[in-house]
């Protein structure tokens, strides 16, 4: 690892209650973010360090819509971000009993002993990331996507005036009535709902340049070099707060 930020922040205004069956997961309270900027003031600097990267997140479509729910309600316009799901590679590429985060890392070989520490839960998913591709003899994610058969997905860019995200206009209608309470998914260990912005988020870069994970099993499964990874924790049935981590990882040639 070569470099890390973290912040905290406070939720875009008027999306920044903070339910307790979240902060449950992950001990993220209102106070906590009280004199914090809110995610529209990060983002900039959290982009910037994005960059051009891939991102890679355990139930990727999950946060690639966290962050677009965030940017939507903040005015602001999002980037165009190609992304990778390591819960899908997971269940291409390991035979495991469940695809969630502790499992899939035990597999990779990779230490996770406080589940829903965004700082550890991105670090698991870049290691699950880094082994799958190890085990598939792949250079890049590119080379790794190639030899799977698919295309790395793309989130597009928009603009403020696009229209709204169906997640985020899920979430402005409120809860349908008669529903059940969320519960916290056993992929990303986050609530799954519609609305969600971030009460914390930290950024990690790290190179990576001879493999030193150990792997359970060296069984392989039918690329760009770098990428950042993202994990969220959120705390209530609205998702409107939490705590988000980044990872970039660069392979040497």
């Amino acid at each position: 690892m070569v470099e890390e930020a973290s912040w905290l922040m406070r939720p875009p205004e008027n999306h920044d209650h903070f339910e307790y069956h979240n902060t449950r997961i992950h001990g993220i309270r209102a106070e906590d973010v009280a004199g914090a900027p809110r995610f529209g003031e990060l983002f900039p600097e959290i982009g910037a360090f994005i960059g051009g990267d891939i991102l890679a997140a355990h139930n990727a479509a999950f946060d690639l819509g966290v962050i677009r729910s965030g940017l939507e309600v903040s005015g602001l316009p999002g980037p165009a971000y190609e992304y990778v799901c390591t819960v899908m590679l997971s269940r291409r590429c390991y035979s495991l009993v469940s695809n969630s985060l502790p499992y899939a890392a035990e597999e990779a070989g990779v230490p996770l002993v406080n589940h829903h520490d965004a700082a550890e839960d991105a670090r698991a998913c870049a290691g699950i990331l880094v082994d799958i591709a190890h085990r598939n003899n792949a250079n890049s994610i590119a080379e790794l996507y190639l030899s799977l058969g698919l295309a790395i997905p793309k989130q597009q860019a928009f603009q403020p005036g696009d229209g709204l995200s169906k997640q985020t206009l899920a979430a402005l209608a409120g809860p349908v009535e008669g529903a059940t309470r969320p519960r916290a998914g056993p992929a990303s260990g986050m609530v799954p709902a519609s609305l969600d912005a971030p009460g914390a988020i930290g950024l990690k870069k790290a190179t990576i340049r001879s493999p030193t994970l150990q792997r359970n099993r060296a069984t392989p499964c039918s690329g760009k070099r770098s990428f950042s990874q993202v994990s969220l924790r959120l705390p209530g049935p609205k998702r409107n707060s939490g705590q988000r981590r980044w990872v970039r990882v660069r392979r040497a040639a």
